[in-house]
């Protein structure tokens, strides 16, 4: 960069930096399971520098998440309708590495009076 006025000028090299977009995970309700049944949801994320590396922790039994926000399995077995706090966890493919992480509640009901599960 140089700088001049009347009668000087002065130069100096800068280094611009562009960090990409903050990570959001999201957050909120998940779908609603059944007991016994099978589940299947996606969480998302914006921002940061994609692809993006999910994970989480609280889900309930018989329930994974995979590294693509994926959540699915068989609904845990409930006689009373239940919330799982899950804390979802996203870091995206920047260097360095931005991580972010969300709550989210997963409700599961019993499955209908009659019904297998």
């Amino acid at each position: 960069m140089t700088v001049r006025d009347a009668s000087t000028s002065a130069h100096k090299q800068l280094t611009l930096v562009i960090t990409p977009e903050r990570l959001y995970p999201g957050g909120g309700f998940l779908v609603t399971g059944v007991s016994g049944t099978a589940y299947s949801d996606t969480v998302s994320a914006s921002g940061g520098t994609p692809a993006y590396h999910y994970s989480a922790t609280g889900l309930p039994p018989g329930l994974t998440m995979s590294a693509t926000g994926v959540i699915s399995g068989t609904a845990p077995v409930v006689t009373a309708a239940t919330t799982y706090p899950v804390t979802v966890t996203v870091t995206d493919s920047g260097s360095p590495a931005q991580s972010a992480s969300a709550t989210y509640s997963l409700p599961v009901n019993p499955a209908p009076a009659g019904s297998a599960g």
